[in-house]
């Protein structure tokens, strides 16, 4: 008991100490920022830029919590630190400062929702008609066709192991509820202008990236098949379905 309380006197007594030139330091500190990242300097534009990107990050991993925390730090920068006068405005001219912000949300907000949701299913479709194909091809099924009864519970449970909680790039979403996908859509609609920078210069990038693998797809499965031609006959199995053809026994033989 006596050391506890020995402890905490000596912690106070430091305090007391220490707390004058902290305090000082801190003065110091921050009459620094206030003119180092004042609007315009080079450490305003690194540190906007990188607080612009921040946002964006978070944005992108549909963090709501994280998406909104940054945007306040941004605010608070411009003010406090970067000297624009953002509450100022906003209290010497309320009527404009509310018609901004009811066309903020209405204007672009909306429209820029649905394309997001709706680019959002044509993603996780792209993804699942990737599976559904990698599937067919490892068990043998025809490509043009559905999967029989008999293979259907383990391509489901495939599908299962892609739903959310996996990573977001290889995230699979059947036929998503959109009342429970609030967040994202809450980060699309507050925080368009950043989502929209965002996808104006990933969505091309990701698109054009997709149709040159969809391309050499194509063109090595054509390169096999012709190499193959003829061998269909040959190798086809008998109508046994327990049939399995057999594995050369050449110990060179490599898979």
């Amino acid at each position: 008991m006596k050391f506890g309380i020995f402890v905490i006197v000596v912690l106070i007594a430091l305090g007391i100490f220490f707390a004058g030139p902290i305090a000082a330091a801190g003065a110091a500190t921050f009459a620094w920022a206030l003119t180092a990242f004042v609007f315009g300097s080079a450490l305003f534009w690194l540190a906007i830029i990188a607080l612009i990107c921040l946002e964006t990050f978070f944005i992108d991993q549909d963090q709501a919590p994280a998406s909104t925390i940054t945007f306040i730090l941004i605010v608070l920068f411009l003010q406090f630190l970067a000297g624009v006068p953002v509450f100022r405005t906003a209290y010497d001219h309320p009527i404009w400062t509310g018609l901004g912000i009811v066309a903020y949300f209405l204007a672009v907000g909306p429209a820029f929702l649905l394309y997001k949701w709706r680019s959002r299913n044509k993603k996780y479709r792209y993804r699942y008609e990737e599976l559904l194909l990698k599937f067919k091809k490892q068990h043998d099924l025809p490509l043009d066709q559905a999967i029989p009864e008999s293979k259907r519970l383990d391509f489901q449970t495939l599908i299962g192991t892609y739903q959310p909680g996996w990573v977001k790039s290889n995230r699979i979403v059947i036929n998503p509820d959109w009342r429970d996908h609030k967040s994202e859509l809450f980060i699309w609609w507050a925080y368009w202008p950043f989502s929209m920078a965002w996808t104006l210069l990933n969505d091309p990038v990701k698109r054009l990236w997709r149709e040159v693998l969809q391309f050499l797809s194509k063109q090595l499965d054509r390169i096999t098949a012709s190499a193959w031609a003829g061998t269909e006959k040959d190798l086809a199995p008998p109508p046994d379905k327990d049939f399995a053809p057999p594995q050369p026994k050449n110990k060179f033989y490599v898979e």
